[in-house]
C-alpha cells in the first residue's frame, strides 16, 4: 500500500516540521480515536525515537502502534517506521517551504500486511488512508489556529 496526502499550511516551515514531528504533542489533538502517546525514549526527538502509540481501530478495535524514526533533516524530512498487527512500514513528512508564511506538508504511507492481510487489504488500505488524510487536514487546521 502506497499513497500520498498533502495540505498547504499557512505557517513557516520550521514551525510546521517543529509541530508535526512531536507526535506526543500533535497525536491526540488531531485524532479523536488516539487514546494515548508515549515517548519511549528519553531527550529530544531525532533519529531513534520510538513512540507507542494507542488509538481505537477499525471496527473501534484497540490498537496499538510502535513507531521509530528513522529519518529527521529539520525543517523539511521526518520519517517513520511503524509496526502494528496488521501493518507494517513508513510514514514520511515532507516539508517545503512556498514562501516564508507558507508551507506545504507531504505525508506518503509505504506500508505492507502481514502475510493472511490480503484478506482485509482493502477495508485496511481505505481505512488507513482515511484516518491519515483525517489527521493531517486536523493538524493543517489546528496549526493555523494556534492551538497545537
Amino acid at each position: 500500500m502506497r499513497f500520498s496526502i498533502s495540505e498547504e499550511i499557512a505557517l513557516p516551515v520550521d514551525q510546521v516540521f517543529t509541530l508535526i514531528s512531536d507526535l506526543g504533542r500533535a497525536l491526540p489533538k488531531i485524532d479523536p480515536d488516539m487514546q494515548e502517546v508515549t515517548q519511549l525514549t528519553g531527550g529530544e526527538i531525532g533519529i531513534g525515537t520510538e513512540w507507542s502509540e494507542k488509538f481505537r481501530g477499525p471496527l473501534h478495535r484497540k490498537t496499538t502502534v510502535r513507531s521509530k524514526v528513522v529519518a529527521f533533516q529539520p525543517p523539511n524530512l521526518f520519517r517513520l517506521s511503524f509496526k502494528t498487527a496488521g501493518l507494517s512500514g513508513t510514514l514520511t513528512f515532507n516539508c517545503e517551504s512556498l514562501d516564508e508564511d507558507r508551507s506545504h506538508l507531504t505525508l506518503t504511507m509505504d506500508a505492507s500486511p502481514p502475510i493472511w492481510g490480503w484478506l482485509t487489504y482493502p477495508l485496511a488500505k481505505k481505512d488507513v488512508k482515511m484516518r491519515e488524510s483525517v489527521r493531517l487536514r486536523n493538524f493543517k487546521k489546528l496549526a493555523e489556529s494556534g492551538e497545537l
